[in-house]
């Protein structure tokens, strides 16, 4: 029988709302609307704690983190140091998912939409939208890089769009069928002109 027993408790009372957590491992890494908190478990102590405003969804791929959250863009986050190293994208994106080799950020409606809930109604026709990163090229940062290049030029980073094959988000489980998809592929030993696909959900 398989069952969950709790190991420990970590509070931050300063912190303001959890709103996500990720775990590769021995650290766990919170997102709240304030800041990101790396915790590690195993004498339960806070090694970092960054004021990175309110986090939607995050992934922790130490030592870096990525989040989306308010603004129009995610964000790429050395945890040792606390700093931003790279924005991505140029949309709103309402939740991340990753296999561990590539990031799929699902894009959010920002008027329909309230982090994850959207209420649908019979003639709803918005397909939900998903791009891909690598996480390689999230990762590789030169000296004196501008960080928020990609915002304005989103290509300068490797990317792929998808959108989905029904009206609605379905943003946990889009997320998935790429990150599966994916992981079957021999990664980019495919052709990079099919650029758009479409999964059913």
């Amino acid at each position: 029988t398989e069952y969950m027993e709790a190991v420990c408790r970590l509070s931050d009372l300063t912190s303001g709302v959890l709103t996500h957590l990720d775990c590769d491992g021995s650290p766990v890494l919170a997102g709240t609307s304030r800041y990101l908190i790396l915790w590690r478990v195993e004498d339960q102590q806070c090694i970092r704690k960054i004021h990175s405003g309110f986090i939607n969804s995050l992934i922790l791929h130490f030592p870096y983190g990525f989040t989306v959250g308010a603004g129009p863009s995610g964000g790429v986050w050395n945890l040792l140091t606390g700093e931003m190293i790279r924005s991505f994208g140029d949309r709103y994106y309402s939740h991340l998912g990753c296999n561990g080799r590539f990031l799929s950020a699902m894009e959010s409606e920002r008027n329909l939409m309230l982090r994850d809930v959207v209420y649908l109604n019979n003639t709803y026709t918005h397909r939900g939208h998903v791009t891909v990163f690598d996480i390689q090229d999230l990762c590789d940062i030169t000296p004196d890089e501008d960080i928020f290049a990609a915002n304005s030029n989103p290509d300068l980073l490797w990317n792929k769009n998808f959108s989905l094959s029904k009206p609605g988000f379905a943003a946990q489980l889009s997320t998935e069928v790429v990150s599966l998809w994916f992981r079957r592929m021999q990664f980019r030993q495919w052709s990079l002109e099919d650029s758009y696909l479409i999964f059913s959900v």
